[in-house]
C-alpha cells in the first residue's frame, strides 16, 4: 500500500501516526496512545462484529487481547479509496512466547486456561450472535490427510528416479499410516459428535490457532492476539495445537509435557471426554502428513533441504513422542 492510501486511512482515525513500520502482513503504527497495528481486512464484516464484541467482553473480563480500534465514524472496518478494508487493532510493545523457555510455556498454558474460562462465562451472552459458518470436522479432516497420504504415496512408488527422502517416506510410511487409522478410530469412538454439539448449542468458543506466533509478551505481561480463528469447537483443541507445537519442538520432552497438562488443570479440569480428544489428536502423525502433502502438493523436481531436515527429525523424535503417549495413556487411568 503506497504512502497516500496510507495517509488517507489514516486520516480516518483520531490517532495521528508518528512512524510506521511493515512487519509480517501488516504495518506496525507508533501513536500517542501507544503500538496499533494496521492490517487489511477481506472477511465478513458480521464475523468481525462479532470477533469485536468477544475481545470486549473478555476485555472485561481482565483477559489482555488485540481489542479493535474505532474510526472517527465508530466503524471498525476502515475503506481506502479504492474500497479496500481495513481493520486497526491495539498492539503490544513486545515479542512473541518463547517455546524454549520451560516458564514462558507454563505461563502460556495458564493464560489459555484463562481465556478458556473468559470464553465460557461470556458464552450465554453472545450464544446466538455467532455468524453462520460452517465449523470444521476433525474427523473428516483426518479422513481427508489419509487420503492425500496414500495419494503422495502412490506417486513415489511411481517415481523410477527416487531420492533418498522419497525412499524414506517409502520406508516409514506404514508406520505412520497405521498410527492415523488408529487416531481416527479412537476419535470416532470418542464423545466428539456430542461435544461438538454443545459447543455449537451453548456458543462455547476456542481461540482456533493458539501458538507462539499469537501470545505476545510484554513486561511479564502476556496477551493473547489474533482470534480470526475462532470457532465454535470443544477448548481442548487449544490446548492440544499448543502442546504439540511445544512438544514437536522440544523433542517430545515427557517432564515438560505432564507439566503443561497439570499448569491447565490447575485453572481449568479436564474432563474425561477431552481427555480421550486430547490423547486420539496427539496420536495422529500430523507432522508426518505435514511434511508429505507439501511435497506432494511442491515442487517435485526439487525437494528443499528443510523438508529432508523435518521428515529425519520426525522419525528421530518418534521413540519419544510413542513413549509420552504411553505415559499419558497410564496417567489418563490412574
Amino acid at each position: 500500500m503506497g504512502n497516500e492510501k496510507l495517509t488517507a486511512v489514516y486520516e480516518q482515525y483520531d490517532l495521528p501516526v508518528t512512524k510506521s513500520i511493515r512487519t509480517r502482513g501488516a504495518i506496525l503504527c507508533e501513536t500517542e496512545e501507544g503500538l496499533k497495528l494496521l492490517k487489511e481486512f477481506r472477511g465478513s464484516l458480521g464475523r468481525l462484529q462479532f470477533e469485536d464484541q468477544v475481545l470486549q467482553y473478555l476485555s472485561e473480563e481482565g483477559i489482555s487481547t488485540d481489542t479493535y480500534v474505532k474510526n472517527k465514524n465508530g466503524q471498525i472496518l476502515t475503506l481506502d479509496s479504492d474500497g479496500t478494508g481495513y481493520i486497526l487493532k491495539n498492539w503490544f510493545d513486545g515479542r512473541e512466547c518463547d517455546v524454549k523457555n520451560g516458564q514462558e510455556i507454563l505461563a502460556a498454558v495458564r493464560s489459555l486456561a484463562k481465556l478458556h474460562k473468559g470464553l465460557l462465562r461470556i458464552s450465554s451472552k453472545i450464544a446466538g450472535n455467532w455468524p453462520q459458518e460452517e465449523e470444521p470436522d476433525l474427523r473428516e479432516e483426518l479422513i481427508h490427510h489419509q487420503k492425500e497420504l496414500k495419494r503422495a504415496r502412490s506417486f513415489v512408488r511411481s517415481r523410477r528416479k527416487k531420492s533418498e527422502f522419497e525412499y524414506a517416506i517409502l520406508k516409514h510410511f506404514e508406520h505412520f499410516y497405521i498410527q492415523g487409522e488408529n487416531a481416527l478410530d479412537l476419535l470416532k469412538k470418542s464423545d466428539y459428535e456430542q461435544r461438538k454439539k454443545e459447543a455449537k448449542e451453548k456458543g462455547i468458543l476456542c481461540h482456533g490457532n493458539y501458538n507462539q506466533h499469537n501470545i505476545m509478551v510484554s513486561m511479564r505481561k502476556m496477551s493473547i492476539v489474533n482470534f480470526e480463528h475462532m470457532n465454535h469447537n470443544f477448548q481442548i483443541m487449544d490446548f492440544y495445537l499448543f502442546l504439540r507445537k511445544v512438544m514437536e519442538k522440544c523433542n517430545w520432552e515427557r517432564r515438560l509435557g505432564f507439566s503443561m497438562m497439570e499448569e491447565y488443570e490447575r485453572e481449568r479440569k479436564l474432563e474425561e471426554g477431552e481427555w480421550a480428544i486430547l490423547f486420539a489428536m496427539l496420536s495422529y502423525p500430523e507432522k508426518f502428513w505435514k511434511i508429505v502433502n507439501h511435497y506432494y502438493n511442491g515442487n517435485k523436481a526439487w525437494i528443499s533441504q528443510k523438508d529432508v531436515d523435518k521428515l529425519t527429525n520426525v522419525i528421530r523424535q518418534e521413540e519419544e513422542k510413542q513413549q509420552f503417549l504411553l505415559e499419558m495413556q497410564v496417567k489418563q487411568k490412574d
